[in-house]
């Protein structure tokens, strides 16, 4: 009995498919902030919200594409991708877990959603492309103008990120 209540334990631990317990969730995509500074923002919520909107459209998605998703703000310069690869890669996509991971200490203090490869992934996940052969993963300018927009009023200038690298598999 005490070893299915440790498997229980796990599993409310970890969730669903091994990914992390959202802290919020917005239109059925969880968010998980370990950087602190992010939910603390009372605007935060509805910029995530409005920010990714507009990389969904960009990426030729919906809301549907992210939904079961958990994005992961995480407090550090780089992330490690699933492949295990983590030279300098400010964000990861993992279709098995339904999972993103960003970078997030290079944003701003966290007020730049944009500023963060959240945009860059939101691709990954609407398109795939692990090797980023589409050509949405270099033309972010129409999408740097429309996320200009949503920013209007704050001092902080957003541009999406739009370096990559191929992943090792190519």
């Amino acid at each position: 009995m005490s070893r299915y209540i440790t498997i229980l334990a796990a599993v409310l631990t970890v969730g669903c498919a091994g990914q992390p317990i959202p802290d919020m969730d917005v239109d059925g995509v969880g968010v998980k902030d370990e950087t602190g500074a992010l939910l603390v923002d009372p605007t935060f919520p509805a910029r995530f919200q409005a920010e990714t909107e507009a990389g969904l459209k960009y990426a030729g998605g919906s809301w549907k594409d992210l939904k079961g998703w958990v994005v992961v703000f995480e407090a550090a310069n780089s992330v490690t991708c699933d492949s295990g690869h983590s030279d300098a890669i400010r964000g990861c996509t993992s279709s098995a877990s339904r999972v993103v991971r960003i970078a997030a200490a290079p944003m701003d203090g966290g007020s730049c959603i944009a500023n963060s490869s959240l945009m860059h992934e939101l691709v990954h996940v609407v398109i795939g492309d692990h090797c980023h052969r589409s050509p949405l993963f270099q033309d972010f300018l129409s999408l740097s103008r429309e996320v200009d927009a949503l920013e209007s009023g704050r001092q902080a200038v957003c541009r999406p990120v739009v370096s990559w690298r191929e992943s090792p598999s190519c």
